[in-house]
This record gives C-alpha cells, sequence and structure tokens, in this order.
C-alpha cells in the first residue's frame, strides 16, 4: 500500500500509517503532504548474462566445499562405528587422513583459517569505491561471501571467535573489544580498543546502489557500543563513546560521545556510559570457557543424531551389506527420528535450564559465569529454532517457552522467537511475530546486562521487533516492524575528575546575568594540567547547550577559527549571554 501511495506520495513513509491507523486520518495527512513525484533520468540495466552464467558455474565448486564436511562427518562416522561395532560394511579410513580433514573443516578454528585465506584471495587489491553492479569485483565479493557460508566458517563459533576471524580477513581489531557478530569478508573492518557490537549487527560494508556496488571502511571508536541488529553501512564511521542505539542504521559520521538511534539515525542526546566506573577484570580462562561452550552446543545435534543410531543398531545388527542395513532399518527410520528429535528438545531444555541458574538481572562481566550462560542461552536457542522448527511458530511454541522456563500466559500466540527463558513474561493473548528479539542482553566497557522483560496482555511485537533488557510492553501497545521498544534512559556513573570539574562549569549556564571570571566557579579556571583546552571548550560548550542562538558561541575559545590556547574572557562572554546555542558542528578539539 505504502509502495502504491509513494507514487504520488513520494516522502511517506511506513511510520505514517502507523501514526494514522484509519482511512480517513490517513487521507487528511496525505493531502496536507501534498503531492510530489520522484524524476530520474537514472537506467539500470539487468545483470549481464554473462555475470548470472559465471554465478551458475561457480555453484558446483562452491557447494563442494559443503559437500566435503559432509563427506569428513561421513568418513569419521564409518571409522568410528567400524572401531566400536563389528558391522562388515563399515569401512574404516586411516586416522591420518580423518583427523587432518576433521580438524580443518569441522573444527571453527581450521573452517574459518579456511574460509579467511581463500577470501582474502579474492578480495586482494579491493579497497572502498564503487565498481560496476555484475562486474569482477562484484563477482568475487560474491564468491567470498559464498564460501563463508558453505564452509559454515562462523557456524556457532560465536564471541570467542570473531575477533581472531576478524583479524584472519585482514581487520584491524583493538583490545579488549568485545565482537558478537560477523565480521565483514572485505577485512574493511576497524573497531578501537574497548569498544562492543552487539548481536546482529550488519558490518558487511557494501550494498547495491543501481548498477553500482558501494564499498566502504568501518570504522568504529574506542569504547563505542554497536546496538543489536543495527547496521552500519559503507564509510560509517563511530566516534569513539559513541552508543548505536539497537536496530539503527548509519550512513555516515557519528561525533564521539553521542547517543543516535533511528534508520537513519539520528542525534538524541549524550551517549551512556558503562554500567560501572571500574573496569572489569579480563581473565583468559573465561574467554576459554566462551569456545568450550560454543563446541558443547554445536554436539548436541551428534548427541542426538546417535540417539537415533542407537535405535537403529539392533535392525542392521548382523547385516552383511549396505544395501541390506538399509532395507533393515527403513521400518524404523520415523521411531529413529522421533528418538533424535526428543533427545535433542531433552538436551536443549537440560542445558538451558543449566545456564540459567548463572544469570541473574543486572550487570556483569563479560567474561564470567553469568557472562557465558547469558551468551550460551542465546546461542543455544537461535540454534534450536532450526533445529526444532516443527515445534515454532504454532501450537506447541508455548508449551516449548514454558519447558525452558519463561512466563507465557493463557492464549498467547509466538513465532520463532529469541529470548533469555528466565526473564521473560509474557501475557495472556499477546502476539510475538517472527524473528522476534526479547530481552537480549547488552553490552559495554566488559560489562553485559540482562533485566526482566515483560509483555502486556494483547500486546504486539511485530516482524523481527525488539525489546531490549528491561523493556516492559503496556497492555494492547504496538511494537512495529522492525522496530524496537523504547525505555527509561539509565543514569551515569557520578563524574570523576576533570568531569566533576565539567559538570560544575555547566551549572554555571543556569543564571543569566552578566559574569567575570572571578564570580565563575573556580572549577571553570582552566588549571586542569594537561585538558586544559579541552575544559576550556568543554565549558563553553555546556554553558551554550541549551539555547538558541548560535551568534554568540562563535566567541567561544574552542570555536575561534585559528585560536591556538583557551581565551577565558571568551567563554565568559559566551556564557553570560542567554539564549545562546552552539554551533551545527559537533565536533571539538582535544576532546
Amino acid at each position: 500500500m505504502v509502495s502504491r501511495l509513494r507514487e504520488k506520495h513520494a516522502e511517506l513513509a511506513v511510520g505514517d500509517v502507523y501514526a494514522n491507523p484509519t482511512v480517513a486520518g490517513l487521507a487528511a495527512h496525505l493531502d496536507e503532504m501534498g503531492t510530489s513525484a520522484v524524476m530520474s533520468d537514472r537506467t539500470v540495466a539487468p545483470l549481464r548474462r554473462r555475470t548470472q552464467i559465471v554465478q551458475l558455474l561457480a555453484l558446483g565448486p562452491l557447494r563442494a566445499l559443503a559437500a566435503l564436511r559432509w563427506i569428513t562427518w561421513l568418513m569419521l562416522a564409518s571409522t568410528l562405528g567400524a572401531l566400536l561395532t563389528d558391522l562388515p560394511w563399515l569401512i574404516p579410513f586411516p586416522l591420518w587422513l580423518v583427523l587432518p580433514l576433521a580438524a580443518v573443516v569441522l573444527l571453527p578454528p581450521g573452517r574459518m583459517a579456511l574460509a579467511a585465506l581463500l577470501a582474502r584471495l579474492l578480495m586482494r587489491g579491493v579497497g572502498p569505491g564503487s565498481y560496476p553492479r555484475g562486474g569482477r569485483v562484484h563477482l568475487r565479493l560474491w564468491a567470498a561471501e559464498k564460501i563463508q557460508d558453505e564452509l559454515a566458517a562462523t557456524h556457532l563459533a560465536g564471541a570467542a571467535w570473531f575477533p581472531f576471524y576478524a583479524r584472519l580477513l585482514g581487520a584491524s581489531i583493538g583490545r579488549d573489544v568485545d565482537m558478537h557478530t560477523l565480521p565483514p569478508v572485505t577485512g574493511l573492518l576497524e573497531i578501537g580498543s574497548g569498544a562492543s557490537v552487539e548481536p546482529e549487527v550488519d558490518l558487511a560494508g557494501h550494498w547495491i546502489d543501481g548498477d553500482q556496488l558501494r564499498i566502504g571502511q568501518v570504522r568504529i571508536g574506542k569504547r563505542a557500543r554497536i546496538g543489536a541488529r543495527s547496521t552500519l553501512g559503507p564509510g560509517a564511521t563511530i566516534g569513539r563513546d559513541a552508543e548505536i542505539a539497537p536496530g539503527s542504521a548509519v550512513l555516515g559520521a557519528v561525533p564521539a560521545g553521542e547517543f543516535w538511534s533511528g534508520s537513519p539515525a539520528e542525534h538524541q542526546a549524550t551517549a551512556r556510559g558503562p554500567w560501572s566506573a571500574d573496569a572489569p577484570r579480563r581473565r583468559p580462562l573465561w574467554l576459554v570457557s566462551f569456545a568450550a561452550l560454543s563446541l558443547v552446543i554445536a554436539a548436541l545435534p551428534v548427541v542426538a543424531m546417535l540417539t537415533g543410531a542407537a535405535v537403529l543398531l539392533p535392525a542392521v545388527h548382523g547385516t552383511d551389506s549396505f544395501g541390506a542395513a538399509v532395507l533393515a532399518a527403513l521400518p524404523w527410520l520415523p521411531l529413529a527420528a522421533l528418538a533424535g528429535f526428543g533427545a535433542l528438545m531433552v538436551l536443549v531444555v537440560a542445558l538451558t535450564r543449566l545456564l540459567a541458574l548463572a544469570i541473574r538481572p543486572g550487570h556483569h562481566p563479560v567474561r564470567s559465569a553469568a557472562g557465558v550462560s547469558i551468551w550460551g542461552t542465546l546461542r543455544l536457542l537461535d540454534e534450536a529454532r532450526t533445529w526444532l522448527f516443527p515445534i515454532y511458530a504454532g501450537a506447541l511454541t508455548p508449551l516449548w517457552l514454558r519447558l525452558l522456563g519463561a512466563k507465557v500466559g493463557k492464549g498467547a500466540e509466538i513465532s520463532t522467537v529469541l529470548l533469555i527463558p528466565s526473564l521473560v513474561q509474557v501475557g495472556e493473548h499477546s502476539f510475538l511475530a517472527d524473528d522476534t528479539l526479547v530481552g537480549a542482553y547488552e553490552l559495554g566497557g566488559g560489562w553485559i546486562r540482562v533485566e526482566h522483560v515483560k509483555v502486556g496482555k494483547r500486546a504486539f511485537v511485530g516482524n523481527s521487533g525488539m525489546l531490549a533488557a528491561g523493556r516492559k510492553v503496556p497492555k494492547q501497545a504496538l511494537v512495529a516492524v522492525l522496530s524496537a521498544a523504547r525505555g527509561a534512559r539509565r543514569r551515569r556513573p557520578a563524574p570523576r575528575g576533570w568531569e566533576a570539574r565539567l559538570a560544575s562549569c555547566a551549572a554555571a549556564r543556569t543564571s543569566t546575568t552578566p559574569r567575570s571570571p572571578t564570580t565563575l566557579p573556580s572549577d571553570c579556571s582552566c588549571s586542569v594540567g594537561w585538558s586544559r583546552r579541552a575544559v576550556s571548550c568543554r565549558c563553553c560548550w555546556r554553558c551554550c547547550s541549551r539555547s538558541r542562538s548560535a551568534s554568540c558561541c562563535s566567541l567561544c575559545c574552542c570555536r575561534a577559527p585559528g585560536a591556538s590556547s583557551p581565551h577565558w574572557s571568551s567563554v565568559v562572554r559566551c556564557c553570560s549571554r542567554p539564549g545562546c546555542s552552539p554551533p551545527g558542528s559537533r565536533s571539538w578539539p582535544n576532546g
């Protein structure tokens, strides 16, 4: 409907339909908007036939990479079966062949190393810029991403391996980075020390614009925070200590220390700091625990398959050929499948309940028992949506979530939701659509935070809707498709050191009478050692931050062209003028 209406009202957005839910209201809104037409003389040709043929021919070798993984599993299973049973048709393969092959194509480090090697060979010499759609660079990028998918390079890898994989691809990753999302195959990624990237963030750094492929560098500053399911487009730059809200799209530069949200993202407020002024200890032992838990999760389907195989073993015992074994096992296959499926359900419930013992509301160090358990729960249930899909998006889903530990009211309709069950309460007759993310964890400064999340009675959470930690959706409320529910802002830690001086300086703006350097707070004297100019400039900005005219702020030291040192008289003149606002630029010298 919106697409058809945009033929005459190009500025119409889906949000306008939510804001005007009735036909009469929407019609009145369209009348106020007026008519417009998008004029473009740009002609985009279809993808060249030669490119399509090349992609079709390349699918064979690419699919062979996935086949190699399955062949290795079969070789390993046949070898173990030959050692543990007396079935003559099972072939024991030499260990010198099976073990190295399994290490390369089955274990996460080997898969990542192989995928990164092939990707770097394909993307060699490709840098930021615009390239023809369907050209050589586009084909190389497509092949690199397909190799990553076919090898399942990051499948179940998660937090422990993502920084390692990003460095293999050529990305620059600083120290103490919490990276819980997939890096770009281009390697055009730079993340500063102490930054946090939450799950399902799109860092690909490329997109198709008509007949052009745009590739750009993605830069994330020190201690910045990127919310879950955000998108950082080609050329996106996130300043240090900045924060991007979940579900946002950043297509340009975000200044340091600011909080941005929306699609496209816009400045909203000052960025939140970490939940604690003290940085948590980074113990390597817990990093090993992330890797170990990822292997445990990956082993659950294997255990389920062994359970099904145990059901078939009596039937195939004594057979002398593979064909005879298939005929003997055929009547038992449904029972074996149910046994394997049931075993996997039990394993998922047991591990989820076990991990819930270490999960408590609040913030915890990422590298701790709580941090590993929080990450492991979401990682496990994300995979369970694929493994156990028949019990999702149906009448059994509420019962399944109750088994996992969630509180689900009567009549609730739930699809493929992702959540931390022990912290979620879903009201009666509510609706959670496909791929909703309810109560995801937040990252920042080495901490991970979770809180109780409540969905009220008869509330509706649309497809891919997000409820962050601590959110409460009221009764009969709506969270739109691809939207994030808003919540209260949390307090920053009490300022200390020169930050306390800035706060004291900011308090000086409450008075509208002219001041002199002797009547301003002593903390604004700019005698703060190495940060003199930074404090002077920030004092000016704080004093002007709630005003309405941009004229007087040009007097401030940090805005004076060519100023080489702080001019306190300029700050006094700026702060003494009521109704003054900072200039449009949010860039301040020296911090």
